[in-house]
């Protein structure tokens, strides 16, 4: 067997079972996530897989498939009432600048040029987490965080083909993942103070 696929498709398996502990975090209330946020990311993966498809995936692309399923289950969450329910100004700004983001990607049909907006569209999607994590220190699993950004850094080791399609989105992932990762873990920390 492939080493590349090996670990590929182990990044996209710990993006699926890392939201296993994470559900249940959300049911229990230990943990909600940002409706905004967690629709954003589920329309960008989406994207973003269909960018790569078209562009040549690489294994990396395993971690798209894992992401998507766990994003759908957690916005499922957040659609029968388990998600942060604020919708605030800056929630607003976010949501229609990725949808500007994504926009602007349909009309030029450039899959390179998909993905660098999907991961605009991806980053502007956190801005609401953050700023959720930041008010709610303790409403967010660092746990979680930090088990996707080790998915993140398998799926860039897993990349055969070295092209903007198929490394941008495991980089840029692992660089926001790794941000809330440390707001979260960092916010509990003050918080116990």
């Amino acid at each position: 067997m492939d080493w590349h696929l090996a670990i590929g498709g182990g990044a996209g398996l710990i993006a699926i079972v890392a939201t296993i502990p994470y559900l249940r975090d959300v049911l229990r209330g230990k943990a909600r996530p940002n409706t905004v946020s967690w629709t954003i990311w589920t329309a960008v993966v989406l994207i973003t897989a269909i960018a790569q498809i078209s562009a040549g995936a690489s294994w990396s692309f395993f971690l798209l498939v894992g992401s998507t399923i766990a994003n759908v289950a957690v916005l499922s969450l957040c659609i029968f009432g388990y998600g942060y329910k604020k919708f605030e100004v800056t929630d607003r700004i976010c949501l229609s600048l990725a949808c500007a983001a994504l926009f602007f990607w349909w009309i030029t049909s450039n899959p390179v040029v998909a993905i660098l907006f999907a991961v605009a569209a991806d980053g502007i999607a956190y801005v609401p987490t953050y700023v959720k994590i930041y008010r709610e220190p303790k409403s967010d699993s660092y746990f979680y965080w930090a088990t996707l950004v080790v998915a993140d850094v398998m799926a860039l080791v897993s990349v055969t083909t070295f092209n903007m399609a198929n490394i941008l989105f495991p980089i840029s992932y692992g660089l926001f993942n790794g941000m809330i990762l440390v707001a979260a873990f960092f916010g509990k920390k003050l918080n116990k103070i």
